[in-house]
């Protein structure tokens, strides 16, 4: 649990590809985010985005045109609050 409450993601529908990676991908989002001082609940949209998209390439390679579609993938990653 965050500071200030506990929350769940729900990333949008996709089509699997390639799910080696997957795992590492979310938590290089989360640190990225923690990393560059956003607030929690931001840092697991970005963690959430990140792992979601390595999962529809074939590859495990990021290209910089990927880092910048998921800038805007990110932003429909669904976080609810639980408590």
């Amino acid at each position: 649990a965050a500071s200030g409450g506990t929350f769940h993601a729900i990333s949008p529908k996709v089509k699997p590809e390639n799910t080696i990676g997957a795992g590492d991908s979310l938590v290089a989002g989360l640190i990225y985010g923690m990393a560059s001082g956003h607030p929690p609940v931001e840092c697991l949209r970005l963690g959430v985005a990140a792992g979601t998209l390595a999962v529809i390439d074939q590859g495990t390679s990021v290209s910089k045109p990927q880092v910048e579609a998921m800038m805007d993938f990110v932003k429909t990653v669904e976080i609810n609050r639980l408590i």
